[in-house]
């Protein structure tokens, strides 16, 4: 998408910044900017350049990435064992939904809804039996953007630096970060 100058004002505002606060990031004066944003003058090129780098800088300083909402508490369960066993281990631990893992590697995903679809069909059921695919694996540094795509399809994302799995991150933990009393941008 490409910005226009009027866009300016606009982003600011998204990111809650003052116009002195921008000059500042950006190396232009307030007037400036307040003159832009007023539509009294059409700036340079370099220096509206200037102002989107600012703008796009602080916004990538300020955006929550994988590493800064991740559980680094992963439970995960083997492809052999009983569903009875899955069920105890969701019940105690209060969760919804585990990783499958076999040799330190995640090769699938168990839910209740899963075990729900399955719970009435023979006596003993094991993980790898009824499993779905493993969740996505992203990056330590993977943008806010990115996660919140990847949970409208999948239940939780695996997060992973340097090829060794660091955490995961549900639907869950996204909405506790938003609406936590303890994050200072409850608005």
């Amino acid at each position: 998408m490409e910005k226009e100058i009027k866009d300016i004002k606009i982003l600011r505002k998204r990111l809650e910044i003052t116009q002195k606060d921008l000059a500042k990031l950006s190396g232009v004066s307030q007037s400036l900017i307040a003159k832009i944003e007023s539509n009294k003058i059409e700036p340079t090129y370099s220096k509206t350049m200037q102002i989107f780098s600012a703008l796009d800088n602080f916004n990538s300083k300020n955006t929550l990435k994988a590493k800064d909402l991740l559980n680094k508490k992963i439970i995960c369960v083997s492809p052999k064992d009983e569903l009875q066993k899955v069920v105890q281990i969701m019940t105690k631990n209060e969760i919804s939904q585990l990783p499958v893992s076999h040799n330190e590697k995640i090769v699938g995903l168990i839910s209740e809804s899963i075990i729900l679809k399955h719970i009435f069909d023979k006596k003993t059921i094991l993980t790898q039996e009824i499993m779905e695919d493993s969740p996505p694996i992203i990056s330590f540094n993977a943008g806010m953007d990115m996660i919140s795509h990847a949970l409208l399809f999948y239940p939780m994302v695996i997060v992973q630096k340097k090829g060794k799995i660091r955490g995961l991150i549900t639907k869950s933990d996204i909405l506790i970060n938003k609406y936590s009393s303890k994050n200072k941008n409850n608005k």
